[in-house]
């Protein structure tokens, strides 16, 4: 099904897109990327380096997020998504476009609840209660998995 979605985008149906995909409740999948076009590639980072005061990550540029938008068939349609990194770069997330993808800005696992997890994750990490790979498996493997588990409970959606 989500491919047959991806394909219907891809043809100018970035509509369909949503309204199948939904973001609704009760399927995680509606909130994870296309593993294919996204499997959350990783840079060589230094863990001291992403834990100091002093890290900050660059922001990503105009062009990589239409990059995104489009290679989920979804062009210049910014006002449904918002382009995240799969593994943040607080968590050593390369900025390629095998780490993007356009995520829904709320619902019940919008990109609020992701950035809760990535601070998390990111705290766990700096810490030394987690390693670095682990936190980045878990957030590539599921991320709203990985929320539950770290970050707590169920959610209501975002209003």
């Amino acid at each position: 099904m989500r491919r047959f979605v991806y394909a219907l985008a891809a043809l100018g149906g970035a509509a369909i897109l949503t309204a199948a995909s939904g973001y609704a409740a009760g399927n995680d999948s509606n909130y994870l990327p296309n593993p294919t076009l996204t499997p959350g590639k990783t840079a060589k980072v230094d863990v001291d380096k992403l834990c100091s005061a002093n890290f900050a990550a660059p922001a990503l540029s105009d062009k990589k997020k239409e990059e995104a938008l489009t290679n989920y068939g979804l062009g210049r349609d910014k006002s449904e998504h918002v382009v995240d990194f799969l593994v943040p770069q607080s968590l050593g997330g390369s900025d390629s476009l095998d780490n993007l993808w356009p995520m829904a800005p709320k619902g019940e696992f919008g990109a609020d609840k992701k950035d809760q997890l990535e601070a998390k994750l990111h705290e766990l990490v700096c810490s030394k209660q987690m390693k670095l790979a682990d936190a980045q498996k878990e957030i590539r493997k599921n991320w709203v998995k990985a929320y539950r588990q770290y970050v707590g409970g169920e959610t209501t959606a975002a209003k």
